[in-house]
């Protein structure tokens, strides 16, 4: 009976785990450049269920079949999928259309990552950064904005009143993993052919319609696992009652 029991709750487990997937993708349905999550369950092992030989216990009866003990969230995966593309009029706002990934510098660390997230911005230092502080990385390392007209081309150099002030580090990379704050980390950046749009963002690929339908069934589901677990108790609580009698 326990072995129900602990079926049931493993299944309030995996569902709490994907509603915390599918929390954050709708928490970032409005975060430039997201990438969505999966969650990816897989059940336990089965086991084969037998009969009782009454009249010679030490061997097995016949089958019955196999039971289930239960599910687990194996794996949380990201779609790595472009969103669409939104216009913000913004000569700060880039988009990279195609594959390809910004290069930031997190000054602290001096560590390297990679984004989708084009909305930057201007440190005091006249430095291009993105919103989160990170330095913009180009061909040569920071890119230093000292003027007012700011043009970047499809190509992605970059011109501040008509002079080159550098060219935006797009790359390819392997090994893609979400580090957090919109930022990714990976293997073997190499330059890539990606095509920038100036005045645009990535939108996340999120989908709130469908976040929110998978979140209603995800209640459900939980709802059902907890009544069966409620189920067992009232079940256990009946056992007793009669041990005690």
């Amino acid at each position: 009976m326990l072995r129900g029991l602990y079926t049931a709750a493993s299944g309030l487990l995996a569902n709490q785990r994907r509603n915390d997937v599918v929390a954050n993708n709708i928490a970032n349905v409005n975060t430039a450049g997201f990438k969505k999550e999966e969650t990816v369950a897989k059940s336990f092992q089965e086991t084969l269920i037998q009969q009782i030989n009454y009249e010679k216990v030490k061997e097995a009866g016949a089958p019955i079949g196999k039971l289930g003990k239960g599910v687990m969230i194996d794996e949380i995966s990201t779609d790595y999928s472009a969103g669409d593309l939104v216009n913000t009029d913004n000569p700060l706002d880039i988009a990279i259309v195609g594959n390809g990934y910004l290069t930031v510098l997190d000054s602290e660390t001096g560590r390297e990552f990679y984004t989708r997230d084009g909305s930057l911005t201007i440190n005091p230092q006249g430095q291009l950064i993105t919103q989160s502080g990170h330095q913009v990385l180009g061909t040569n390392g920071p890119i230093n904005i000292t003027g007012n007209l700011i043009e970047i081309t499809e190509g992605g150099q970059v011109l501040v009143d008509g002079n080159d002030a550098g060219t935006l580090q797009i790359v390819d990379i392997s090994n893609i993993k979400k580090y957090g704050h919109n930022l990714f980390t990976g293997d073997n950046p190499s330059p890539t052919v990606a095509q920038v749009k100036q005045g645009f963002l990535e939108s996340s690929n999120v989908n709130a319609v469908e976040e929110m339908v998978k979140m209603i069934n995800i209640m459900r589901s939980y709802e059902t696992s907890q009544k069966v677990v409620q189920a067992y108790d009232n079940t256990l609580e009946k056992a007793n009652e009669i041990g005690r009698v």
